[in-house]
């Protein structure tokens, strides 16, 4: 079993990274690897950096050389929604782009010609999701939105909730990792940690956020890796 992990930043995979033993890194193609083991699994950790270019570019680095079974995208994402609060995880039943428009050509808001409008979580990885994460507070499933824009303003917030009534988080990643996933077949889950409300203090809230990373990100990653055999 290979699990593996992509995160934009170092701080959304460093906890993570200190449960590896037998750590080894590598770069490719400006992403750094980290190869270890949790347990007896045998995990690849990339860093990828921001945006949707770069999380797909690392994304395809990871599936190539390691063959993963499963590839797990962690990291901190903006609440959509008043219920769900700073420190809050929400793990993907699926994901989609709020920035692509090719309505013109008869596509719906958000979908890449030639690809589904919403990628979805494959039904028995969710359910692994929720088995042992159940006892976690504060984690919520539903709908990731992704795109190159750092939501910050009441403007750009009301578009999206406008457009994707039902999403709860928003980030710059997920979904173009799952794009990549979707294309190599290879199953995929979005776990984020709310870091801000995306509204006008979002900046200062993220800033603040990724000096102060949770440990329930890491509980949440790590209950789905030691049990993919469980179901």
């Amino acid at each position: 079993m290979i699990i593996g992990i992509v995160g934009a930043i170092k701080e959304e995979l460093i906890l993570l990274r200190q449960q590896l033993t037998d750590i080894k890194t590598k770069n490719f193609g400006g992403c750094k690897v980290y190869y270890g083991n949790i347990s007896s699994i045998r995990v690849i950790i990339i860093e990828t950096g921001v945006g949707k270019v770069s999380a797909s570019l690392g994304t395809t680095i990871l599936i190539s050389y390691f063959l993963p079974n499963l590839v797990i995208n962690i990291g901190l994402a903006g609440s959509l929604v008043p219920y769900i609060k700073k420190h809050d995880l929400v793990i993907s039943q699926s994901t989609c782009y709020y920035d692509v428009n090719v309505t013109s050509f008869g596509y719906k808001i958000g979908q890449v010609p030639k690809h589904p409008l919403i990628f979805n979580t494959p039904k028995h990885i969710l359910s692994i999701a929720k088995i042992f994460n159940k006892k976690e507070k504060n984690i919520f499933f539903g709908l990731i939105i992704s795109g190159d824009n750092f939501i910050n303003n009441t403007s750009a917030l009301n578009n999206i909730r406008n457009n994707f009534p039902k999403a709860l988080v928003v980030d710059m990643e997920s979904t173009a990792i799952a794009q990549v996933c979707y294309r190599f077949n290879i199953p995929f889950i979005s776990i984020k940690q709310v870091s801000d409300h995306a509204d006008n203090i979002a900046n200062i809230e993220f800033m603040h956020a990724i000096k102060n990373i949770k440990n329930n990100l890491f509980v949440a990653t790590k209950n789905i890796i030691l049990n993919l055999n469980t179901t």
